[in-house]
């Protein structure tokens, strides 16, 4: 998945909380729930319900699931849409790094250029402001 989903995901985690009075009683549901969610909106193809609940050790059913994912929705009234901190890096780094594109048409590990150095520099710091 795109660096988007996490961040997306994290977003919607955190609007849901904002808005409930009381603590979260099943937080593996609500994680699942969002990431779910953001690969939706994110993503041209997404997990199956039963993958998310496969890929760890689940206390939840399929139903739960998709009940969690309607009570998210109404919660957050469906805003989605909404920027993060990803969807301003794409433009950053393309202002930043103009002119010093690489030769090699994908960042490369081995490359010394400004340009290979500054994204995943970039992305760690993005991944930073999440916790």
């Amino acid at each position: 998945w795109r660096s988007e989903v996490l961040f997306l995901a994290a977003r919607v985690i955190h609007r849901y909380c904002a808005a409930l009075e009381t603590s979260v009683p099943r937080p593996l549901l609500l994680a699942a729930t969002a990431l779910l969610v953001a690969c939706k909106f994110e993503e041209e193809t997404y997990p199956s319900r039963h993958d998310l609940i496969m890929a760890g050790p689940s206390p939840f059913l399929e139903e739960d699931l998709e009940s969690e994912e309607l009570v998210v929705l109404q919660t957050i009234e469906y805003r989605l849409h909404e920027p993060t901190a990803m969807h301003f890096l794409g433009g950053y780094q393309r202002e930043v790094c103009q002119g010093l594109a690489c030769a090699a048409a994908e960042m490369s590990p081995d490359c010394t250029c400004a340009s290979c150095m500054l994204k995943p520099l970039s992305l760690y710091l993005c991944e930073l402001g999440l916790s």
